[in-house]
């Protein structure tokens, strides 16, 4: 049980370390007048959020110099682009109808913007390691003699609200004026003027619980309110990579109670006897498949409520905060794992399984079907809408997934054979010699 142990020691080292993320660069508090940075950081449709665009792909004015800024290691993570804007939000200084930029839009840039606000648009801005989101334009239906033409509005003033508490900034609201729009449904070069206005208000709510109003039971409507409310490969490649991330740190948990048959001697695991008798047969309950399904299923209804509220974090508008929750989970996860692949290990060899080390590698691909199985639930109803194409990558995915995975399988099933075959061969012989 040493590699067990050491497996489960390093599991929770990098559970530890990645808790421990925290914003870097500042330590929030400022004085008036103090310059605070307002970044944008991505775009894309609002009902795919998994869909996102850098900032700057959008037609918008940007500074003579782009600065990016530094990320700390979980903005890289989140894989994050965040950029200098024209927007000044000094701390404490309120502006009314400034003028942000000035710009000309060609042909091709009015084309761009109508097929962003066709999708439901939105950008994402961080001010002081705090998001916030709003829809960059609209369309609307109007009736014109006699039919519906549809108009294309983009949004050219923007709202901020502040809220701070002795030097610092505890919430911050973006608000779209609806009344101030450009229209852009002619394919023709727009004049366009972008303003904002910046309004600060002092707040009795705590600094250390200002990140409350972004947690994972806030609904994505409630963040857009009061807000005016890379391509889908990109989707599709990260989808592959939470899958390979789940394979390198879940699944083997599985296997981790296997290793320790791995370079020691056979050891008869049930009672043996020199004559030989009829092998039992197993009732159907002992069979490979059921003990696949419990395999799968109690380890991984451990993590399915944690496992929802991470697919929400990754592919919907939420910020996964509780990462002590999740840590507790993943150690009540490896107990499981261990319990219960020594419990279904001692039921074969109780049962007189002679290929009991077969169904024991199997069980580890109950769990990733469970796995799988609730990726699959989760997303194919939103790509299934996308067309057959979508679904076809997402289930190409989903096979790279298990191929992935039975390499590995497979790689185990030789190495715990070889050992295995080695050492009966030298108990046999060594029986022999004392006959």
């Amino acid at each position: 049980m040493a590699e067990c142990s050491a497996i489960c020691f390093v599991a929770f080292l990098i559970m530890f370390c990645a808790s421990q993320v925290r914003s870097a660069g500042s330590n929030h508090q400022y004085k008036a007048g103090d310059t605070i940075p307002l970044y944008a950081n991505k775009a894309g449709p609002f009902h795919n959020p998994s869909e996102t665009y850098a900032y700057n792909d959008l037609p918008y004015c940007s500074p003579d110099q782009v600065e990016q800024k530094k990320e700390s290691l979980g903005e890289v993570l989140n894989g994050y682009r965040l950029v200098s804007t024209t927007y000044k939000l000094d701390f404490l200084v309120e502006k009314e109808s400034e003028v942000a930029c000035k710009k000309k839009l060609t042909k091709e840039e009015v084309s761009q913007f109508r097929a962003a606000f066709a999708r439901d648009y939105y950008f994402q801005m961080y001010y002081d390691d705090l998001p916030i989101w709003a829809f960059i334009g609209k369309v609307e239906d109007k009736h014109y003699d006699g039919g519906i033409v549809e108009q294309y509005h983009l949004y050219t003033h923007l709202e901020f609200e502040i809220l701070y508490n002795k030097g610092h900034v505890i919430e911050i609201t973006l608000r779209t004026g609806t009344n101030s729009v450009v229209d852009l449904s002619e394919d023709e070069e727009v004049e366009v003027e972008f303003t904002y206005t910046v309004r600060w208000k002092e707040t009795d709510n705590l600094f250390e619980k200002r990140i409350d109003k972004y947690l994972w039971y806030v609904s994505d409507e409630e963040l857009f309110d009061n807000q005016e409310e890379e391509d889908g490969k990109a989707s599709m490649v990260m989808f592959f990579g939470i899958q390979s991330t789940s394979l390198c740190l879940l699944q083997p948990l599985v296997l981790a109670p296997n290793y320790s048959f791995l370079g020691s001697d056979l050891q008869a695991p049930c009672r043996t006897t020199k004559c030989p008798r009829e092998i039992p047969t197993l009732r159907w309950y002992r069979g490979t498949l059921p003990q696949m399904a419990v395999a799968g299923i109690l380890p991984y209804g451990v993590i399915y409520v944690e496992t929802y509220y991470l697919l929400a974090s990754i592919w919907g508008h939420r910020i996964y905060t509780i990462c002590g929750i999740l840590l507790i989970v993943f150690i009540i996860l490896i107990i499981v794992t261990v319990f219960v692949t020594v419990a279904l290990t001692y039921f074969q060899l109780a049962a007189e399984d002679h290929e009991w080390w077969w169904s024991r590698e199997m069980r580890l691909l109950g769990f990733v079907c469970s796995d799988l199985g609730f990726h699959m639930a989760y997303r194919a109803p939103v790509v299934c809408c996308r067309g057959l194409l979508p679904m076809l990558l997402l289930l190409l995915l989903l096979l790279l997934s298990v191929a992935v995975l039975l390499a590995v399988m497979a790689t185990v099933f030789i190495l715990c054979s070889v050992q295995q075959m080695s050492s009966a061969t030298a108990a046999v012989v060594a029986t022999q010699s004392s006959w």
